[in-house]
């Protein structure tokens, strides 16, 4: 069997019939969470990291220095990954969608698909922050991570797979930065 880009992107038709079905789902209490958590942007990034770098400052136990530097120094690289990939990768989203899908749907654009760089950054921040911080926090901060990432879906602004590609890079960005500065702390 010869597997495409394409064919990979669109997970042989579940990527659309999941993005139909959360696209779908409709009651106040959703439709709120959908409109607050998409805002989850990169747009917002500078007011992100002023908060977090204020947050480790304030409360040293709570949110680790070392942790608010990999994410406030991944933001650059994640961003241009990103676009990199959206150039690279260029895969088309199902024009169909638009039409068929839920109430959301027609905000969905042709290209600027996989990854998602809301979803990425809202998974860098999870990832970079969550090693030094206690149980409760780290939770609160994966489940803002995956929920936000469903909104992305559930807002009709990105499919599944561009917001897994983003939960992907985000999580590989603060993983090889976190590395990366043990590596330089060691002197190697």
């Amino acid at each position: 069997m010869d597997l495409s880009p394409e064919q990979l992107y669109h997970w042989f038709g579940l990527n659309r019939a999941l993005f139909l079905w959360l696209s779908g789902i409709h009651f106040p209490a959703w439709d709120w969470a959908v409109g607050v958590l998409a805002a989850a942007d990169p747009a917002h990034f500078p007011w992100t990291v002023a908060a977090v770098l204020l947050a480790a400052y304030l409360f040293p136990r709570l949110a680790s220095a070392g942790d608010a530097i990999v994410f406030a120094i991944g933001f650059a690289p994640l961003m241009l990954a990103s676009a990199h990939f959206k150039a690279v990768f260029g895969l088309p989203r199902n024009a169909d969608l638009v039409d068929a899908g839920g109430s959301f749907a027609l905000l969905l654009k042709d290209g600027d698909g996989l990854p998602s760089a809301p979803a990425a950054f809202v998974f860098l921040l999870a990832a970079s922050l969550s090693p030094g911080v206690p149980p409760p926090v780290r939770f609160f901060l994966w489940t803002f991570a995956v929920l936000a990432g469903l909104s992305r879906i559930a807002a009709g602004t990105a499919l599944p797979a561009d917001v897994a590609g983003g939960a992907f890079l985000g999580i590989a960005v603060a993983m090889f930065l976190r590395a990366a500065l043990r590596l330089i702390a060691r002197g190697g």
